[in-house]
């Protein structure tokens, strides 16, 4: 009798340090007992009652389950902001019943090793996981269909949904039943617009074609990679794109002409190494703080280089004569150096005339366009259907601004082939 006793008081010992440490894990029967676990708060639409998961509560769990149901009620979202800042959670698994996932939801969680997204979700909204340089492992069901951007952000405010997660991510897996995102070698992969979304240190961006354009800063901050391939389909190198990958020693472009935007190798400060002689535009801040970047080549062709592009030791290589280096356009502190050294692969003598420094032509049999490369604005003379007048358009490396005489200004794409562009997906052939 002594014994049971004694049994029954340990017992209930038990019970009540568990009931007093409280806990969110997945097999807790408290876990429908919100002072023990997650908030939550209760939702009604059309006569359905749901809840969602608004912040971290009482728990103090680092490995996060998000639970189908609680108190017998379906639960459905991940309410904006409602994890922001948790440095104590170091993995988070949603149910499939979960279908988006809030806008900063998980925001700066600097300790998040591991995500696992159920499948019911169809939408992450703006920057969810913005932040989470601890990030190992990325698992993506088969329901995603949308990274939502917030157009009410202003122009300094960044919004990626994923950014800086590359840090340390080494492992990214997608439902082969999802029909909107894949991995391939590595990266993560919208096909429905040949868009990579998130690369890691292992990845090898595939040169087939299947990834032609970039979300901002897709390696931003990834420590393990080192030497890394542009294929000849990429010829935009976009904003943040290698920003503070402290490691990387060597990139080569094989574009014919490439173009390098915002930031893009900000604080690479291991790069040694650019191989390419095809940069044609260079925009704010793109080499700035590669310190090891004693040189490098820009071509005859190049338009424009923007605020503070270089690192104050960097010597220019231009690949053609001084006056053609004066025709191009640059901002007032362009270099981090006040008197950067240039060195020149042709004099004056050999210089292109004015017209052939500025335009390219480019064809197809419904049309002409000729880009003025010296200004960054492009000549219509001519475009299929006839729907653009003739004149100059203001224009970005991907894509023209119309400014119609009637009607809202309005953008179409441009992509650069190793044989010409293609614009608005009209595939228009560069004249020799």
């Amino acid at each position: 009798m002594k014994k049971w006793l004694a049994i029954i008081t340990v017992l209930a010992t038990l019970l009540l340090v568990c009931l007093s440490l409280g806990s969110c894990s997945e097999d807790d029967p408290l876990e429908d007992t919100p002072n023990y676990g997650l908030e939550f708060t209760l939702h009604e639409l059309d006569d359905v009652k749901f809840y969602k998961v608004t912040g971290i509560g009482d728990c103090k769990d680092a490995d996060i389950v998000i639970p189908e149901r609680y108190n017998n009620i379906i639960v459905k979202y991940i309410e904006d902001g409602a994890f922001e800042n948790c440095k104590s959670i170091k993995s988070v698994k949603l149910s499939d019943n979960i279908y988006s996932i809030g806008k900063n939801a998980f925001r700066n969680c600097t300790n998040l090793e591991k995500v696992d997204i159920g499948n019911g979700v169809t939408t992450i909204y703006s920057n969810a996981f913005f932040g989470c340089i601890g990030l190992k492992e990325l698992r993506i069901g088969k329901a995603l269909r949308e990274l939502a951007i917030d157009m009410s952000l202003d122009g300094d405010e960044r919004d990626v949904v994923f950014g800086k997660c590359a840090t340390s991510l080494e492992t990214i897996y997608v439902s082969p039943e999802n029909s909107v995102f894949t991995v391939k070698d590595n990266c993560l992969i919208d096909v429905e617009e040949n868009k990579m979304i998130l690369g890691c240190k292992n990845s090898i961006i595939p040169n087939d074609g299947s990834v032609i354009s970039f979300e901002s800063g897709v390696f931003e901050g990834c420590q393990g990679l080192k030497n890394i391939t542009i294929p000849s389909s990429i010829s935009t190198i976009g904003d943040y794109m290698f920003a503070g990958c402290t490691n990387l020693e060597s990139v080569t472009f094989e574009a014919n002409s490439v173009s390098v935007w915002a930031h893009a190798f900000e604080n690479c400060t291991a790069l040694k190494e650019v191989s390419a002689s095809k940069i044609t535009y260079v925009d704010v801040a793109a080499f700035k703080g590669c310190t090891a970047l004693n040189s490098i080549t820009l071509a005859r062709k190049l338009s424009t280089i923007g605020n503070n592009a270089f690192a104050s030791n960097t010597e220019i290589v231009f690949d053609g004569a001084p006056i053609e280096w004066e025709r191009i356009y640059k901002e007032e502190n362009w270099h981090g150096a006040s008197s950067p050294k240039i060195t020149f692969t042709k004099d004056n003598s050999e210089a292109l005339t004015e017209e052939e420094m500025y335009s390219e032509r480019y064809v197809n049999e419904s049309g002409t366009i000729e880009l003025i490369l010296g200004d960054s604005r492009y000549k219509i003379t001519s475009l299929a259907d006839g729907l653009v007048e003739e004149g100059e358009y203001s224009t970005r490396p991907d894509r023209i601004l119309f400014e119609p005489d009637e009607g809202d200004n309005y953008y179409v794409s441009v992509e650069y082939t190793d044989t010409g562009m293609v614009i608005d997906g009209d595939n228009f052939v560069l004249v020799p």
